[in-house]
């Protein structure tokens, strides 16, 4: 079953600067279209991100996870949590 998402309005992070205003429409999880006021697919689940910002995963060149050594400060687990709730891929 194919699930088809619209993103609405979220200012866009690029390689360019942010965008004020976009729309992506993403289907089975893979990214469709990028633009403004994008129509809607009869089928797609519309999430209103005004006052968002949607940007591509961020990565972390410097990490220090303190395991082994110093669990009590930071495990692979918690670091990993707290980087993956900001928005950190790699």
């Amino acid at each position: 079953m194919e699930r088809t998402l619209l993103l609405k309005g979220a200012s866009l992070g690029t390689e360019r600067g942010i965008l004020p205003r976009g729309d992506i429409l993403v289907a089975n999880g893979i990214i469709r279209s990028i633009g403004t006021d994008l129509p809607c697919p009869p089928s797609a689940e519309v999430l209103n991100l005004s006052g968002k910002l949607l940007s591509y995963g961020f990565a972390d060149l410097h990490v220090h996870f303190r395991e082994p050594g110093a669990p009590q400060k930071e495990t692979i687990r918690t670091g990993s949590l707290a980087a993956a709730h900001g928005g950190y891929t790699t």
